[in-house]
């Protein structure tokens, strides 16, 4: 496979962000949900850690941007898919779902636009 070269794309200043394990924190926003933010988009997305108690859940949102998850580890069902580890699932923009842990769960979510609570 070859990739085109965009020169474009070169001169373009990216700005590096790296967060050390040992500043990673998580922020309780529900019950069983916490949030640690690696890093605002300039849309109002986040990349984000998500982790979720045995028998959390989250409720019904959408994402105006659509949603990125990756399973690290336990056991999630989002919406009617269920998610083991390694599993990726992309959800388009505006779908709504809920979420729930059938045990302890920790996800990769990057989430252009945001993510709007109904």
């Amino acid at each position: 496979m070859r990739w085109r070269h965009d020169a474009r794309i070169a001169t373009l200043n990216f700005m590096t962000t790296f967060h050390s394990h040992q500043e990673r924190s998580f922020r309780l926003v529900a019950p069983g949900v916490e949030f640690c933010v690696l890093r605002h988009h300039a849309d109002d997305g986040m990349t984000l850690l998500v982790r979720m108690a045995a028998g959390a859940d989250a409720r019904l949102h959408d994402h105006p941007g659509g949603e990125e998850t990756y399973l690290l580890s336990g056991r999630l069902r989002v919406g009617g898919q269920e998610l083991v580890p390694g599993d990726y699932l992309y959800t388009p923009p505006g779908e709504r779902h809920d979420g729930h842990a059938h045990e302890e769960a920790l996800f990769f979510v990057v989430v252009p636009g945001g993510l709007r609570v109904t």
